[in-house]
């Protein structure tokens, strides 16, 4: 395999370790539903209410990812679109008080941003190592690796 081809692995493979961050949901929700419990503008917030982070975040994927998929345009304009996307409503979710709020900003926001930058690094390992199921499974990996790796920081 080439150095470029490597580099190019290593790339896809740190894009979907980020989005593999789409798994947390799991272990922070204890701790996000007591802050919203008690600082947060809504002191009737149950556990039950987070059971619907997930299936709204699995829509923004799905509904992303074949939009995106069947973009001709260069692969770097919806990674960074889709990882802008979603840091920006990581980033204003991390500073809501509501609980509506936080379900549109984390759910709504990231689940779409994940879904823009989910197939494009795909893409680019298909053009650049030929072992194509190799590099499916590698960058797939990642995704769900992503989420052990963060944990011990969540």
């Amino acid at each position: 395999m080439k150095k470029e081809a490597i580099l190019v692995l290593i790339g896809c493979f740190s894009i979907h370790l980020f989005n593999g961050c789409f798994f947390l949901w799991g272990n922070i929700a204890p701790y996000v539903l007591s802050y919203f419990y008690y600082f947060g503008n809504d002191p009737l917030i149950k556990q039950s209410d987070a059971a619907i982070i997930t299936p709204i975040l699995c829509i923004g994927l799905m509904v992303m990812n074949p939009t995106v998929a069947s973009w001709k345009v260069n692969p770097k304009i919806p990674i960074a679109l889709g990882s802008s996307i979603a840091i920006v409503g990581l980033l204003i979710s991390s500073q809501v008080h509501s609980f509506t709020i936080f379900l549109f900003t984390y759910a709504t926001v990231i689940g779409m941003g994940i879904g823009f930058c989910y197939f494009p690094p795909l893409q680019c390992g298909w053009e650049w190592v030929e072992e194509k199921g190799l590099v499916t499974g590698i960058i797939l990996g990642a995704f769900g690796f992503g989420s052990f790796v963060f944990s011990f920081f969540a």
